[in-house]
């Protein structure tokens, strides 16, 4: 038989921030972002584009109620991340923000891909991997640019033994 997959939460994040480099990387218009698990090193560009999967106090919840019934145990995981992007354009102003909006929006979409096409295995089985809540918030930078910051909660599921 083989060995079960790693039950942790360190396990799931760095399998997925390997996963989410290797769909940058490959993608044509978003090949220039940065995953990390945790915040970006100090000396990042302020301009850069990036995926965070940690950016506060992770939840973890054990279903041991039905652990003594049936000998199963069942996680549930929430970890909050955040998405930042950035645009700017000739022009400035609204269709600088329309491009760093843009941007933003789709590198949590190809998390949320991610998670629905080939979400990270641990434990036993991993059920689910979803973004249940999202938040935006746009502020201007110098030279007529915009960044867009997306604070997202990301709740995965698992059976653990």
């Amino acid at each position: 038989m083989p060995p079960a997959p790693p039950v942790t939460v360190g396990a799931f994040l760095a399998t997925l921030k390997t996963n989410m480099a290797a769909r940058f990387a490959a993608s044509g218009t978003l090949n220039d972002v940065k995953t990390y698990i945790v915040a970006p090193p100090a000396e990042e560009e302020p301009m850069s584009n990036l995926l965070v999967l940690v950016r506060d106090r992770m939840l973890e919840r054990d279903d041991l109620a039905n652990a003594t019934r049936t000998r199963k145990r069942d996680q549930t995981v929430t970890i909050p991340g955040a998405v930042k992007a950035y645009g700017t354009s000739k022009t400035g102003g609204d269709s600088a923000f329309q491009i760093a909006m843009d941007r933003a929006a789709a590198i949590l979409d190809e998390l949320i891909y991610e998670l629905r096409d080939n979400v990270p295995q641990v434990g036993q089985q991993t059920r689910s991997g979803l973004v249940t809540a999202v938040s935006w918030m746009p502020y201007a930078v110098e030279k007529g640019g915009w960044i867009v910051r997306g604070d997202y909660t990301l709740t995965y599921s698992t059976r653990v033994s």
